[in-house]
């Protein structure tokens, strides 16, 4: 939505990390005052270097108005503070990939974090 037409369809968000907080036997804020994070890391991922300039903007600008816009709307929908990392990488072709492609997949992409976070102990 912020970079308008100029990366269509290019573009590609895969979460690499989600990490809810921990629950709270009382609803709302935590004893310090403050509601709890969830914190969430993210690639986007783009075909070209002049895509990922566009997408980080000059002084990182269009990546901070990428966030804070992703961030306030995921806090919406989860009710919590989010704590949100973006980072912008380059994959050549990568809708020509079929592996890639599939690893977008929401459901896959929850799995997958669900398995990391079994193997880790958590």
């Amino acid at each position: 939505m912020e970079t308008g037409e100029e990366v269509p369809y290019s573009s590609a968000v895969i979460v690499e990390r989600f990490e809810e907080p921990e629950p709270q036997p009382q609803k709302g804020r935590r004893p310090n005052g403050k509601s709890p994070v969830t914190r969430i890391s993210a690639a986007i991922y783009c075909e070209r270097e002049g895509q990922k300039a566009i997408l980080i903007g000059k002084g990182g600008s269009k990546l901070r108005e990428i966030g804070t816009g992703a961030r306030r709307a995921i806090e919406a929908m989860l009710g919590t503070r989010v704590y949100l990392e973006l980072h912008v990488l380059v994959r050549e072709r990568w809708r020509d990939s079929r592996v890639f492609v599939e690893s977008l997949d929401w459901r896959r992409q929850l799995e997958e974090i669900a398995e990391r976070e079994q193997k880790g102990g958590r």
